[in-house]
């Protein structure tokens, strides 16, 4: 089975039991605030991706770091993940999951790229835009670029919209040589 469907599979099981207790969000707010952590401490990874240690230990450890701290169903889950030896796909899990939450609540993610950071009246301006255009609640998620040189980028599910300056130089460029004759 590969780690797509692995992420798909569990994040499908999990969203339904989060869905029926009602706690879609938050669980998908602790997994994925866990996957962070996991990824961003190499101990903590290392401790509960090997092999040597029994999930036995694993899983007494994750008890007494969240018990209280998460959802059950969100500790439960990760105890799975490390009796089927899943808890190094947690990220791909919380990505999918992520995924199908937003599309059980009617949200579209909107990832905006620019060289410099957007001011709060553009990024409410670009969120009101395209809530009109794709006729859903849209989450604005922006970064920036400074290899962009200006304008912006745009990613919508699987779609990019390049705005960007250094989109349009190369566009420019690509003509060029076409209609030149140099393009390979």
């Amino acid at each position: 089975m590969h780690v797509d469907s692995v992420a798909r599979a569990y994040s499908e099981a999990l969203l339904e039991i989060a869905r029926e207790r009602g706690q879609i969000d938050d669980v998908g707010a602790a997994i994925a605030d866990i996957a962070t952590l996991i990824r961003d401490h190499d101990d903590v990874r290392a401790f509960l991706e090997t092999p040597a240690l029994e999930a036995v230990a694993k899983k007494r450890v994750l008890e007494q770091a969240l018990a209280g701290q998460v959802e059950a169903v969100v500790l439960d889950f990760l105890c799975l993940l490390v009796d089927k030896g899943r808890i190094a796909a947690l990220g791909a899990i919380a990505a999918a999951y992520r995924v199908l939450a937003d599309a059980v609540a009617g949200r579209l993610r909107v990832q905006a790229c620019s060289a410099r950071p957007l001011s709060d009246d553009t990024r409410r301006r670009l969120t009101d835009l395209m809530r009109q255009r794709f006729a859903t609640e849209c989450l604005l998620e922006t970064s920036e670029d400074p290899e962009l040189l200006g304008g912006l980028v745009l990613t919508v599910g699987d779609t990019l919209y390049d705005g960007s300056l250094r989109g349009q130089l190369r566009r420019i460029a690509k003509e060029m040589m076409r209609s030149s004759g140099y393009e390979n």
